[in-house]
């Protein structure tokens, strides 16, 4: 087995639950930064970086929490459109979403706006390219992309919708989280082989696909336990972020304390 040299990690459902910073998730992150600390000093402990359909300042505010990666190792914001490296205060667009830019931002500018006024929800705030839907209240997330994915069927050519636990995410064709991961590795001169990717939905799916390990935490969907399992990865018996810290000791051997 190749060695793992980095650990991608998604944040809604894996490093917090339902969106939310709640008690038991707030120890597990304590450990997730002793982790990260550890591994600033030791070139043998893969460090964490994130792969998340928010913002990049969301991004950065959950590093402040969990611990910054040591330079050179590049994350992933906006479900692939960009990739950054925190500590070197670097960004990158990844170049192979260029010729639909302005498609979506014609979409974010004249559609949305209309299309949340008929379905309620809201867009999420802080991000450059990609947009972000929230169900409204009472609706789960998995009806309310279906009823968004039904609304921009015209536009299936030029944009990719997936979701999390939170939101339902509109990208340019061609961005999302394996083609933003692959980005990542060749920055951070990782090959894909040797990263562990930590899912919960099918917004995880292309990286997932694209990484060389594969877990999930218990609280991840059906689907998304079917294809880490078609992968022979490792699907923990713990939710979010207790089952983040169980994925990472099964892998590396790490025991959080």
């Amino acid at each position: 087995m190749n060695k793992i040299k980095m650990i991608c990690t998604d944040i809604e459902g894996c490093l917090r639950k339902g969106g939310k910073f709640i008690p038991n998730n707030l120890e597990g992150l304590r450990k997730i930064q002793n982790h990260q600390l550890q591994a600033l000093d030791n070139p043998n402990l893969p460090p964490i970086v994130l792969c998340s359909g928010r913002g990049i300042g969301f991004i950065e505010g959950m590093f402040a929490n969990i611990g910054f990666p040591p330079i050179g190792f590049w994350s992933v914001a906006e479900n692939g459109i960009f990739i950054f490296d925190s500590r070197a205060h670097k960004l990158e667009l990844n170049p192979i979403i260029n010729k639909n830019i302005l498609k979506i931002q014609k979409i974010s500018q004249e559609i949305i706006p209309d299309l949340l006024e008929e379905i309620g929800g809201k867009k999420e705030p802080g991000k450059k390219i990609c947009i972000s839907l929230n169900p409204p209240s009472g609706m789960k997330i998995e009806k309310f992309f279906e009823i968004v994915k039904k609304r921009l069927s015209q536009f299936e050519k030029v944009i990719e919708l997936t979701h999390s636990t939170t939101a339902v995410d509109i990208t340019p064709s061609g961005a999302n989280k394996g083609s933003g991961l692959k980005f990542a590795a060749k920055k951070s001169e990782i090959k894909t082989e040797n990263i562990l990717y930590i899912g919960d939905t099918k917004g995880d799916f292309p990286a997932l696909k694209v990484a060389g390990y594969t877990a999930c935490p218990s609280n991840a969907t059906k689907e998304c336990k079917k294809l880490v399992k078609s992968k022979n990865g490792y699907i923990s018996s713990s939710a979010d972020v207790k089952g983040l810290t169980d994925i990472i000791s099964h892998f590396t051997g790490y025991r959080f304390e």
